[in-house]
């Protein structure tokens, strides 16, 4: 027996669902939210059941939620960027995209959602009608501590770029200067003369864009040239 998710998915895109592997059966099994997401209109005009029990909105709420009501569910961040998506929708070609958004259910609880959605059906003229997305709840504490790894690995990626700007021999000075060598000591260390050795201590400074070299032991140090 068809149920009224089942007529109201039919009635949206037009498919015999009974037949078909889109059908509202098999996506109300899956543990994790599914929507269909009416572009003209701006509202999700379908959802699976996992995404009523969670955010407390049911199919039939959303036959009567304005675009307003729908957009106001977002934070001011994830609402930026679920508008550039649907600007940049066209330019796609149906490829699915990935996007976090911060979402309000029913019972005011924030919930974060890693989505994925793409073009599912188009009007006639080929402009786009509809878009089938398929999102999974994602913990915020977890993704803060994803962001600054993220962050740091970055970091000491730009970092070891800068150190590969050094010659072999530019860091064999720079360790001397990290052991607190003086300029004659260094030259006698590696053999160079003096007048050599203040050349390179300018040239790795300059390299480096740091101000003296106080800073550059400090940066010797920090990335385990020494």
């Amino acid at each position: 027996m068809r149920n009224t998710s089942d007529d109201r998915m039919s009635e949206l895109v037009g498919v015999n669902f009974e037949s078909n592997l889109l059908s509202t059966n098999i996506l109300n099994s899956i543990d994790a939210f599914v929507f269909i997401f009416d572009i003209e209109r701006t509202v999700p005009v379908w959802i699976n059941q996992f995404s009523v029990k969670r955010f407390g909105y049911s199919n039939q709420d959303l036959q009567n939620v304005t675009s307003d009501e729908f957009l106001s569910l977002f934070d001011p961040k994830s609402l930026q960027l679920f508008i550039d998506r649907l600007k940049n929708l066209e330019g796609d070609e149906d490829e699915a995209k990935k996007t976090i958004y911060r979402l309000k259910g029913k019972n005011k609880e924030w919930i974060h959602m890693l989505t994925c959605s793409r073009v599912f059906q188009r009007n006639n003229n080929g402009s786009i009608k509809f878009l089938i997305g398929f999102a999974s709840e994602v913990d915020p504490n977890e993704l803060s501590r994803h962001s600054q790894v993220m962050k740091d690995l970055n970091s000491k990626a730009d970092k070891y770029t800068v150190i590969d700007k050094l010659s072999p021999r530019e860091l064999d000075v720079v360790r001397c200067i990290a052991s607190g060598y003086t300029d004659k000591e260094i030259s006698e260390q590696l053999g160079i003369s003096v007048h050599t050795t203040r050349t390179h201590r300018k040239r790795i400074i300059s390299k480096l864009g740091l101000k003296n070299s106080a800073v550059l032991i400090k940066f010797a140090v920090e990335n385990g040239i020494v």
